[in-house]
């Protein structure tokens, strides 16, 4: 069987967040394990994964939590830094400036 995004997510958050304790109290996990898997991207320099692993959390992120949130600031700041170091400056500059306004 292949493993899709959403079963990898579910069982690296099962498995991580039950080691981790009291990060568990966040929700399932799956929000801050993509988070990690984009960051993972970003540092081997795969930027259109990471871009769209940031999306993906930042759509959950925008789900689960309220307006002005700071983990919504954060992932906009991550997507900001991906598009800073593809020199894509407009639209790291836009979101940077999003993630400043929370």
């Amino acid at each position: 069987k292949d493993s899709t995004l959403t079963d990898i997510v579910d069982w690296y958050g099962l498995h991580y967040w039950q080691d981790e304790g009291p990060l568990a109290v966040r929700g399932d996990g799956r929000i801050d394990v993509v988070t990690r898997l984009a960051i993972k991207y970003m540092a081997k320099g795969q930027f259109r994964g990471a871009l769209r692993l940031h999306e993906q959390a930042l759509a959950m992120q925008r789900q689960a939590l309220p307006d002005g949130h700071p983990d919504i600031a954060a992932t906009l700041n991550e997507m900001a830094n991906v598009h800073a170091d593809q020199g894509a400056h407009v639209e790291a500059l836009r979101l940077y400036e999003q993630a400043l306004a929370i």
